[in-house]
């Protein structure tokens, strides 16, 4: 049982931080992986995606991302307002 937790923590993953936290916390599934959102934190195993494509569909599902983060790094500045163009306002 040790093992399989510590491989789920060696696991891929996105991880993200909203410009507004959410008033409750949400899962959604966002390009077949479940995203799960508390507070500004989101968070979701890494599935492949492209990180700029996914952040605007996270952008779309959760409101403004501040910061995101996947396998291969952050995104940086010109990226997140790329990302940022069709976000929901909440």
């Amino acid at each position: 049982m040790t093992t399989t937790t510590a491989h789920a923590a060696d696991r891929p993953s996105y991880s993200v931080t909203l410009a507004k936290p959410l008033d409750a916390p949400q899962r959604e599934i966002v390009d077949g992986a479940m995203w799960r959102c508390d507070g500004s934190t989101c968070s979701a195993p890494a599935n492949g995606e492209r990180a700029a494509a996914l952040c605007g569909k996270v952008a779309r599902t959760f409101g403004e991302v501040a910061r995101f983060e996947g396998p291969r790094g952050e995104l940086d500045e010109a990226a997140l307002a790329k990302c940022n163009a069709g976000a929901v306002n909440r």
